[in-house]
């Protein structure tokens, strides 16, 4: 066999470059070509190159949008807060004003027992001021806030409703309601003002109702009968006020109140519906019931009836004492009758 030579012919390239190639005898091996290429390499995995179809004006355009977002959200930001230091300061201006009506609120809940006149100062004050100060929710809450430790109060609901008047009209007929109804069922001043406002707005069969249910509660309440009776004759139920009279003089509870009436009904008799006749013989039968009829149950004329009218009154009433009275009785008209003729 043919040997092969031991030594293979140097490259064209290796020979005109005048060095030794890779693998040769004086020149770098293999190893180091591939340690000197990878100096600067990433490590594995890391890859500078961005994804396969990003290019890295792409990447820089990202980074530029993510900065200016974050910038937008910083300046966002300062405008929101800046917005909210100026009602925070404003409200806190507001809590200050308010601070030593609200700390002298000792019993913000509802008890039977009465409040410390101090406590009812207080609310007062505190609700004056937000009339004065606030807007129209603020004052309203306020109120509410009121009415639950105040609810036994009239004057604080008839505050309310008179605030409500003003402001909101279309709630007032609801807090009168409330307050007649749930919490001042027995305390008539509330229910006589409801009666008066639905009058004022004219809803008469509403206001006598009101006025009838006030009677129910409070029997003895001879303003709410008199009130209903003055509502039926300005509405001009003319049967109905003589109705309520004569049933006011049947259920009165003792003799001299059931001369009231009768006195009362005989006027009306004859000064609205003209009949002389019935109005003598309303005073002839509550004369038969209270033989010792006393002269301030009888109504006297008016201001607008003539001297003339006003004397034969005294003189009738005179007439018809004088055969049970004494002379101290019989003066006392006489005099009465001189006031009379002087007017």
């Amino acid at each position: 066999m043919r040997k092969a030579p031991s030594t293979l012919p140097s490259s064209p390239l290796a020979g005109a470059a005048g060095g030794a190639g890779p693998g040769e005898e004086g020149g770098p091996s293999q190893m180091e070509i591939d340690e000197e290429e990878g100096a600067d390499a990433p490590p594995p995995g890391v890859d500078d190159a961005g994804p396969p179809g990003v290019d890295d004006d792409t990447v820089e355009k990202e980074d530029s949008k993510a900065l200016k977002n974050d910038n937008e959200a910083k300046y966002i930001r300062d405008k929101v807060v800046e917005k909210r230091r100026v009602l925070f300061k404003a409200n806190e201006e507001e809590v200050g004003r308010r601070w030593a009506f609200e700390e002298g609120i000792k019993r913000p809940y509802f008890h039977v027992k009465p409040l410390e006149r101090l406590q009812l100062k207080n609310w007062r004050e505190y609700l004056d001021f937000e009339v004065r100060n606030g807007n129209h929710t603020r004052t309203v809450i306020l109120f509410e806030r009121c009415l639950i430790a105040c609810a036994l109060y009239e004057d604080m609901w008839m505050k309310y409703i008179k605030y409500l008047d003003t402001a909101e009209p279309e709630k007032v007929k609801e807090v009168f309601q409330r307050a007649c109804t749930i919490h001042l069922v027995r305390k008539p001043s509330a229910s006589l003002a409801w009666a008066a406002y639905e009058e004022k707005h004219g809803r008469f069969e509403e206001a006598s109702a009101i006025l009838a249910g006030t009677e129910e509660r409070i029997p003895d309440l001879l303003e709410a009968t008199l009130r209903r009776i003055n509502v039926e004759r300005r509405c001009g139920n003319l049967d109905k006020v003589e109705e309520l009279y004569r049933a006011c003089i049947a259920k009165a509870a003792n003799a001299p109140m059931s001369t009231y009436f009768a006195s009362k009904l005989s006027r009306f008799l004859s000064k609205v519906r003209n009949d002389t006749e019935a109005a003598k013989k309303v005073l002839k039968e509550a004369m038969e019931r209270d033989p010792l009829l006393q002269a301030p149950w009888v109504v006297p004329p008016s201001s607008s009836d003539s001297a003339a009218f006003r004397l034969r009154f005294l003189r009738c009433v005179v007439a018809s004492r004088r055969a049970k009275d004494g002379e101290k009785e019989i003066a006392i008209f006489q005099q009465v009758q001189m006031d009379v003729h002087i007017l």
